[in-house]
């Protein structure tokens, strides 16, 4: 199901439909832009806690934002790790 309300795979009977537009008629990227799927499962992508918290780079211009983000999760205390 995720995977087709995200259109990585593309469904050929009925509807996905979100607040009664169908997803296949909205512009892929802005499906993927305004739907996100957070699994249960915690998954950190082999990068740094910035590409984590910020893949797409929105607030490159604003580190502080993502600094208030961890202190807000209670992660704080990574801000001070090593880059190793």
């Amino acid at each position: 199901m995720c995977l087709a309300l995200t259109r990585i795979v593309e469904i050929y009977g009925g509807s996905v439909t979100v607040d009664g537009i169908e997803v296949s008629k909205v512009n892929l990227n802005k499906v993927r832009e305004k739907i996100t799927v957070i699994p249960q499962d915690p998954v950190i992508f082999d990068a740094t806690i910035k590409f984590n918290l910020d893949p797409t780079g929105v607030y490159k211009e604003e580190p502080e934002k993502l600094v208030k983000i961890m202190k807000d999760a209670g992660l704080e205390k990574l801000l001070d790790r090593k880059p190793e």
